[in-house]
Parts: C-alpha cells; sequence; structure tokens
C-alpha cells in the first residue's frame, strides 16, 4: 500500500509569551534521574489538512476495534487497567469511559498503530517536543459529553499533543486551546507542546457524535540528557497558525495501491 499524502502551508509566528518549567524525570528504563526544562511555546493547527480518504482509513480502525468488556475504567480518577489479554498481545482495544465517551487505545506497534501513523506522520513538526510517539488514542464524544478546561496529568516523558478532528458533523463541541478556539472542521490537526502546562479543553457537544485522533509525543532521551547545557533559546515564540471556517490548507492527497 503506498500513501501520498501531499504538502501543507507553513505554520504563521505568533506573539505569545513561553512558560518555561525545570523539572527532574527518571529514565523508566535505566532509573537514572535527569533535569529537563519544558516549553509552552508551540500552537500550529493545520486546517482541514486530512482529506476524507485519510479521515476514513483512521476511522476504520476505530469501528473494526470492539470494546474489551474486560477492562475496567474507574470515573473517580479516570484510572483504566486493561484486561490480560491485551496486555499479553499488545492489542488495541475500546473501553466506555465517563461522560457518554468511549476511547480506543490504539496499541504501539499494531496495523491499527501503523494505518493511523500513515495518514498523519508527514505533518510531525521537526520540534524537539515531537521526536517520538509515546501514546495514541480515538475518542468518540457522545451527545452531551465534554472535556472540562484541563491541564492534563502525563507521563514525565509526555511533551507534545496532536489533535485531529475526524467529523464535523455535530453541534458545540469546539477545542479550546489557551483560549485559541479551534473550528469544529473535519481533518483539522492541532499541535502544541506541554499539556501539562497549557489549559485545554471540549466544549458541550449538544447535538450529533464528535470523533478525535489523539497522539502524544516525547523527546529523544539522549537529547534530554543534554539539555540543560545547551542554553539555547531557539524555542522562545509561539507559533500558531489562525483557524477559520473558511481556510482550507492544502489538502492532503491519498491514493492506495
Amino acid at each position: 500500500m503506498a500513501i501520498n499524502m501531499g504538502t501543507y502551508s507553513e505554520p504563521k509566528l505568533g506573539g505569545a509569551e513561553e512558560e518555561n518549567n525545570k523539572e527532574v524525570i527518571e529514565d523508566k528504563y535505566s532509573g537514572e534521574e535527569f533535569e529537563i526544562e519544558r516549553h509552552t511555546d508551540f500552537i500550529t493547527t493545520l486546517p482541514r489538512i486530512i482529506n476524507e480518504a485519510g479521515v476514513d482509513h483512521i476511522m476504520e480502525q476505530f469501528n473494526s476495534c470492539a470494546i474489551d468488556d474486560e477492562t475496567t475504567y474507574n470515573p473517580d480518577n479516570s484510572e483504566v487497567i486493561p484486561s490480560d489479554k491485551i496486555i499479553e498481545h499488545n492489542l488495541s482495544y475500546k473501553y466506555q469511559a465517563d461522560m457518554n465517551k468511549i476511547h480506543m487505545t490504539v496499541a504501539s506497534g499494531s496495523k491499527e498503530f501503523n494505518a493511523c501513523l500513515d495518514v498523519f506522520e508527514h505533518l510531525i513538526p521537526e520540534h524537539p517536543d515531537f521526536e517520538t510517539i509515546t501514546y495514541m488514542q480515538i475518542v468518540h464524544y457522545g451527545q452531551d459529553s465534554m472535556f472540562p478546561f484541563h491541564k492534563d496529568i502525563a507521563e514525565d516523558t509526555d511533551f507534545g499533543t496532536m489533535i485531529m478532528q475526524l467529523n464535523d458533523e455535530y453541534k458545540g463541541g469546539q477545542l479550546n486551546v489557551e483560549g485559541n478556539i479551534i473550528a469544529n472542521n473535519e481533518g483539522t490537526c492541532t499541535f502544541f507542546n506541554n499539556s501539562t502546562q497549557m489549559w485545554h479543553g471540549v466544549e458541550p457537544i449538544y447535538e450529533g457524535d464528535r470523533y478525535v485522533l489523539l497522539v502524544w509525543f516525547g523527546r529523544d532521551i539522549n537529547e534530554m540528557r543534554g539539555e540543560e547545557d545547551d542554553g539555547s533559546d531557539d524555542n522562545s515564540e509561539m507559533q500558531s497558525m489562525s483557524e477559520s471556517s473558511e481556510s482550507t490548507g492544502s489538502e492532503v492527497s491519498l491514493s492506495y495501491e
């Protein structure tokens, strides 16, 4: 299967002030601790960048995955405990969450993971917070669902986030990132870094169903070790692209051979 993903327009530069936070994190493999600095300097929205074929390709992965009745979800703390078979075989799975939402966790390296990655890989920003993919989900927001304005509680190694809108046939449900309202346009991708520091949320959906692909990214572990001494201020500007329902960007073209 060959996929020709096309091109997109470059993001515009904005003048927002970034917030920096130093913290100590632990390499989960070696146990080594080292200091890193988080930046909140990057927001990019690419309106309608994925066309219908690309969106359908991702939705096929969601629709073909069944809810795993043995996976448990605790609404009090949002803790998810996958079933033994999911863990043993590294399977993608769905579970019913609170507030009328269904989540599909896309297993790293699975056929569903690679199918989704084929659609957006060329869009991943050349930015240190988007070096590797750490986690991927597809989420179905039902009518009356929402996600309150919040900062993520994420893993130490999560630095960047992508939210791809997979449909727009619903009312309400606008994505808000740091006061930037993202229009409900199918195929729109929004990237921002350090969701633990940036306020974001989803407005209540009062008609229809909303589907999104969520991807979290991390940094290269070796680069993080040397980050403290590089003295770089290259990430001091906020990158942003204004989005409106009239903006189309360059549509992605997919072909399957």
